[in-house]
């Protein structure tokens, strides 16, 4: 929502404003700028480790239910 904001709001670009008064809004947009792509990679990496953990739950179910499996097949093989 802020980074539409600030579109709209320097539509024309930051350079159709004075020279000191474009400055000084670029020393506070950078960082913001810098922060949304920290934030993207921040978030790039957490949906990683939550599909690389979907698939660790997902072996650990199947190898539980091999494991049941056996132990069936097992208990019917003795006497």
């Amino acid at each position: 929502m802020v980074s539409w904001s600030l579109d709209v709001a320097f539509w024309e670009g930051i350079w159709a404003r004075p020279g000191q008064e474009g400055a000084t809004l670029l020393i506070f947009i950078l960082p913001w700028r810098v922060i949304r792509i920290v934030n993207s990679f921040v978030l790039v990496i957490q949906e990683k480790d939550l599909v690389l953990l979907k698939v660790v739950k997902q072996r650990l179910r199947l190898a539980l239910r091999r494991e049941k499996d056996s132990a069936v097949k097992l208990d019917k093989y003795r006497i």
